[in-house]
Order: structure tokens, then sequence, then C-alpha cells
């Protein structure tokens, strides 16, 4: 026999736990189904940046130390976070030569750290345990170790089968992430574009001779890109590399770069790969859901999109959610009618506003030289260009993408050949587009 709920949540990352918080505070009945055993702990690929001070999909996050919380003030919530932090003052693209595309002074910036810092590096698992201590205040039910293989809907009522056990509820939230089963389970990827199978490999490393780790480094290298930013413990930061191509070997990548880069293995000369602190991941990523509901299951959050909603956006993900359903069910409207605030908030917040928009990548290297990106990256700042400091990807590409079509005129006299290879590689994008597709492995059932 099914066990009965109000809610039933698939997943106990950010955006299902705050669900779960929400709704149990609400009054609800809810069940939290995670497939992990301890479900705070985190093996994926992940950064651990929570962007703060920026409004993002319509939130804003702030953190306060002192009390130990992180608060949204759009929302009117907040959530606790006990454990160690370092300041983040923004991006910098730095390319195969070591020129750089800064966003923001980071010195002078962190001279004034709790008014500029655009994010905060944390310990993900001590916000997870205790969003999910939260959820156990209000009652919610925690199934872990509990990995969903069918989910039955219709009639204003779903059906979750995992672990073993049937659980059964008016709603069902799917909060398991990019490559959400929920998602898969109920056909919402048919509806999708496949994008690309994006496969991502990182690590901790200690001892780094490179005095400007208050940023999210950014390295466009001729064997890929590379990511450089602080952890939460001091003196620690993250090399994270990612790639479409299934046949590249990542831990030699990473191997390449600390090692034998040209410009960038300086920086780890006598560093060290902390034990145990790898993480990776497999994303199937998709163009963004237009309609994240279908016969009484909402997706959330990362299941909508790709893996950059971001900590702070998966948490207002979980808020809305939750007290749509609540209004629903106290309203006596178990339907689409009855979250359509939900859906309203996704379609303006996220859809309309980033979702909707065409995916592009493409490898620069392919087309450029080495020289070539570094020309490209020192050209912002010849002509004045400052930019301000951000840990918003999609103002990021909005602010690069203005500037060098500005800037266009005056490559095009100076360096035509680029202008040349410039024009070649967007006439062959889609093919681009085309080629990463067959090398990754949808999973649109």
């Amino acid at each position: 026999m099914a066990k009965k709920y109000d809610l039933v949540i698939v997943g106990g990352g950010p955006c299902g736990l705050m669900a779960g918080r929400v709704a149990g505070e609400n009054g609800l009945k809810v069940a939290i189904l995670d497939r992990k055993t301890e479900i705070w702990r985190n093996r994926r690929f992940d950064g651990g940046v929570v962007g703060i001070n920026e409004y993002t999909f319509g939130q804003l996050a702030k953190f306060n130390p002192r009390d130990k919380r992180i608060g949204f003030p759009v929302g009117g919530f907040s959530v606790p976070y006990d454990g160690p932090h370092t300041n983040v003052f923004g991006f910098c693209i730095n390319s195969p030569g070591g020129k750089k595309v800064r966003f923001g002074n980071w010195k002078e910036l962190a001279k004034d750290p709790e008014k500029n810092r655009v994010a905060i590096a944390l310990n993900k698992e001590v916000l997870l345990q205790r969003m999910l201590e939260d959820c156990e205040k209000t009652s919610v039910d925690i199934y872990n170790n509990t990995n969903v293989t069918e989910v039955k809907a219709g009639n204003n009522k779903v059906t979750i089968v995992g672990g073993g056990q049937e659980f059964e509820a008016p709603f069902c939230v799917a909060a398991d992430g990019s490559n959400s089963r929920v998602a898969r389970l109920m056909g919402f990827n048919k509806e999708r574009t496949f994008f690309a199978t994006s496969r991502h490999i990182g690590v901790e490393v200690t001892d780094v001779d490179y005095d400007e780790l208050n940023g999210f480094n950014i390295i466009l290298s001729m064997q890929g890109y590379y990511s450089v930013l602080p952890m939460y413990k001091q003196g620690v930061c993250h090399i994270g590399h990612l790639t479409h191509d299934w046949k590249v070997d990542l831990d030699k990548k990473i191997e390449w770069f600390m090692k034998e880069s040209p410009v960038y293995s300086n920086w780890f000369k006598k560093a060290r790969i902390i034990p145990d602190g790898n993480v990776s991941c497999i994303v199937n990523v998709y163009m963004a859901l237009e309609d994240p509901f279908k016969d009484n299951v909402i997706l959330v959050s990362d299941a909508t999109w790709i893996q950059e909603v971001s900590i702070p956006s998966a948490i207002c993900f979980g808020w809305k959610v939750a007290n749509a359903v609540t209004l629903a069910l106290h309203d006596g409207k178990p339907n689409r009618e009855g979250i359509q605030s939900y859906i309203d908030w996704y379609r303006t917040n996220c859809y309309e506003e980033y979702g909707k928009r065409k995916m592009v990548a493409i490898d620069l290297q392919k087309y450029l030289t080495a020289e070539d990106l570094d020309y490209m990256a020192e050209l912002p700042s010849t002509v004045g260009k400052i930019f301000p400091g951000t840990m918003d990807f999609h103002l990021l590409f909005k602010l690069l993408g203005n500037t060098y079509l500005e800037l266009f005129p005056k490559i095009s006299e100076a360096r035509p050949d680029i202008m040349e290879k410039m024009l070649q590689m967007r006439n062959e994008m889609d093919e681009a587009g085309e080629e990463r597709r067959k090398m990754g492995f949808p999973t649109k059932k």
C-alpha cells in the first residue's frame, strides 16, 4: 500500500530541502526521496560558490556572518549556514599567454569585503546538513537510499515508486537535478532540444603560488577550458576542467594544466592535490523547459535546465514551489490552476529572461591561435573598458558580447585575419553544434 502525503519531493539538494522545509512549516505532510545514503554528502562537481549581493532570477541573497544565515530579502526568508567561508569578488578570464579580462578590481573591492563581495565560497555539505535539520524540525519524512524507478500520474494524483516502496500525493516536485530521472520518466525531455553531454572533473589543491585567488579564474588554454577558484578552506583552491568530447582523458588534462601549461603551471610548482578532494559529473544538457508542469509533476531548479541555476536560485525555487503547492491544496485546486503562481514565476524570472535564449558553445581554440586569444583578451583594457565585479554568468556573457560587438570595427582594421576567423566561426556554429550533439548521449525516455 502506498504511503500517502500532501507532497512528495524527489531530490534532497538545496532546492528539495528548501521545498520540504517550507511545505512542512505550512503544515503539509511531506516526504523527500533521495538516492544517496547520506543526502548531505557532495561528490558532484561543484565549486561551492554562492552568489550574493546581486539580483538573479528576480531574487537577492545576502550573507549574514554575525547570525550565520543566508537571507533572501525579496522572498522574505533565510537559511542557516554556520560553516567556514571565503569571499569572492568577481570573474577573471585568462588567455593562453596570461592576458586578463577582469570583472572588478579585486584588491580595491577586498578593502570592504562585506559590501563588495559578489559571492562566498562555502562548505556545501554543511549548508545541506543545516537545511536537512530544518526539515526534520518540521516533521518532514526523509527517505534516503531511495532511487525512483517509476512515476505514475493522472486524476490529480501522483504515485512514485522507489526503494521498493510506493508514495502517493496530489503533487510531486522533481528536484533531482540536471539529469532528472523524474523528467525522463514523465517524458519531459521529449519536448526539449538536446545540447550536449558535458563532462566535468575537479580537484582540490593547496599551496598555490598565485596571489589573486579571491575570484573565479577562467582559463582559455590551447588544451581547453579550465577554472580556478577559492574554496571555503583557507589556502585551498578548486581546479576544474570540462569538455563535451567523450574521448578526452580528464585526469591527463588536469595533470597537463598543473605541470605543463606554459603560463599556469608556474602557479602549481609547490602545489599538492588534496586526497579525496576529487569530484566529477556527467550532465546531459538540454534547452530550458518552457512548461515545467505535467500531470501534477512539477520540475524545479536544475531539472528545468542545466546545473548553472546556482545554489541561491535553487533555494528560491524550493521556496516558491512549496508555497504554490500549499495554496493549491488550501484552495481545493490540486491541478495546474492551483500552482499557476509558480508557473508564472518560472516563466517570467527564468525561462523568458534566460532559458529561451539559444545556447551556444564553440571551441575558440579551434579557430584562434594563442596569440589571437591574447590579443582579444587584452583589447578591452586598451580602450579603457572597465567591467564591474560579478558572479552572474548571464551578465558576464552579455557584457562580453556587447563589448566585442562594439570593438568589431577596431578588430577589422587592426587584425583582419582575426575577423576572418571569427566570421568563419560564426558560419560554422550550427555545424559545430551538430558535431557536439553527436558526441553526446541524450536520455529522451
